[in-house]
């Protein structure tokens, strides 16, 4: 039938909720207690965080590959001064001299120096990098998908005050645009997780040629799948069934004021239509390969120099007897790791937020409150408080058929008898 069933369910503790599908239980979080997190939730959360997938375990990897190196940097730097003679050498330091403390703290200091320059580079590029991201990302959440979701909750407003009687006509008329509305959204991130899908395995994994969930969801219909059927604009194809379905409304005489109700839905419609495509747009635009490959070669050498550098500081710890100096570089070389790193991959989720990441967007719960919100206007159509007060129906303007201008010169001639 046409009522729609979504399939999943819904988590809530303390420090977030989340949705659970019941057809391959993937679950996402759609909002977390910042309040709470902010004081000691931090330390239990893991989904959804840098530490999880899909950044895990390659971040923990190159950590572990970084210390490597500047062990190996550490061990290359010691046996060299110990066994090549130099005319600068700390074997034979003595922390009595206040010269040559001088001296190995300015050596320090040079080395330190070599990493800090790229890191002031870095930092700068890093930054304008991930910043752009989030705006794009606040404008397709706030401005283009909102967008989308604004139409459909208008039109079945709309709908709530033309239809507000109980007759099987106006529920299917009712229900029909919204489930299409619904459908659209749906399809948008099937549509955009075709951007991202590399291969046979990542398009059936993200579900996107896969129509089956809809139609067990009762959000489409066996012949509407096949019209669907090697579409390449699902999402968009669906605001034009749309705006089809009022029009034959306007000229089957069931809408009041037909006329500018036609101009208004086929606006709404290409209003929502152009969303959905300004989302696949954005979704589909990315940086210059030539740009991300500069800002990410940028961190990988920053992150390598830290390494070679936290080796030598090592060495020199070792032969002054500065040990808290292997502590500080190792705990710099942890933090500055996983720091850019996880810039980068923040960067790179945000891009496309329609795919199946746990803090992805989730179309299940836009579609939940579209369907609630929307089923509220039509509760709210069939019984306004004057209504039971006044002991009478709800109002409803009478349907109009459209009045057609006849234009004289197509006008038969009239035969003569």
């Amino acid at each position: 039938g046409d009522r729609v069933n979504l399939r999943f369910r819904y988590k809530l503790t303390n420090l977030r909720r989340k949705v659970i599908s019941e057809r391959d239980g993937t679950s996402k979080v759609v909002r977390f207690n910042e309040s709470r997190m902010a004081k000691f939730g931090w330390l239990t959360v893991l989904q959804g965080t840098v530490f999880a997938k899909p950044s895990a375990p390659f971040i923990w990897i190159q950590l572990l590959s970084l210390i490597l190196l500047a062990m190996l940097s550490f061990a290359i730097s010691y046996l060299a001064s110990k066994y090549w003679y130099t005319s600068v050498s700390w074997r034979d330091y003595d922390h009595e001299d206040l010269t040559q403390v001088w001296e190995v703290l300015d050596e320090f200091k040079v080395v330190a120096d070599t990493a800090q320059v790229l890191t002031t580079l870095v930092s700068f590029l890093l930054g304008l990098y991930v910043t752009k991201t989030v705006d794009i990302w606040w404008n397709i959440r706030h401005e283009l998908l909102q967008g989308v979701l604004n139409t459909i909750d208008s039109m079945c407003a709309r709908l709530s005050v033309y239809f507000p009687g109980n007759t099987k006509e106006d529920e299917e008329a009712k229900e029909t645009i919204l489930r299409y509305g619904v459908l659209s959204v749906k399809l948008l991130f099937k549509d955009a997780r075709e951007v991202d899908s590399w291969n046979i395995r990542d398009r059936k994994r993200l579900g996107c040629d896969n129509l089956s969930d809809l139609i067990d969801e009762g959000l489409l219909h066996s012949h509407e799948k096949e019209l669907l059927k090697d579409c390449p604009s699902r999402a968009q194809v669906v605001w034009v069934w749309i705006a089809s379905l009022f029009t034959k409304w306007c000229l089957d005489g069931r809408l009041p004021n037909p006329l500018e109700n036609q101009n208004t839905i086929l606006e709404e419609c290409n209003v929502a239509r152009n969303n959905i495509a300004m989302i696949l747009a954005r979704v589909n635009t990315q940086y210059p390969m030539s740009y991300s490959h500069l800002v990410i070669s940028m961190v990988k050498v920053l992150l390598i120099i830290q390494a070679l550098v936290a080796g030598y500081i090592f060495t020199l710890s070792v032969w002054t007897g500065y040990y808290y100096w292997m502590c500080t570089q190792i705990v710099y070389l942890i933090i500055w790791t996983i720091f850019h790193q996880a810039m980068i991959d923040i960067k790179e989720h945000i891009t496309n937020p329609f795919r199946d990441n746990p803090t992805d967007f989730s179309e299940m719960i836009q579609a939940a409150r579209t369907l609630n919100t929307c089923r509220a206007f039509f509760k709210a159509g069939k019984a306004p408080p004057y209504a039971r007060k006044m002991g009478c129906n709800p109002a409803a303007l009478p349907p109009q058929l459209i009045v057609r201008q006849i234009i004289s010169s197509r006008l038969r001639k009239r035969q003569p008898h």
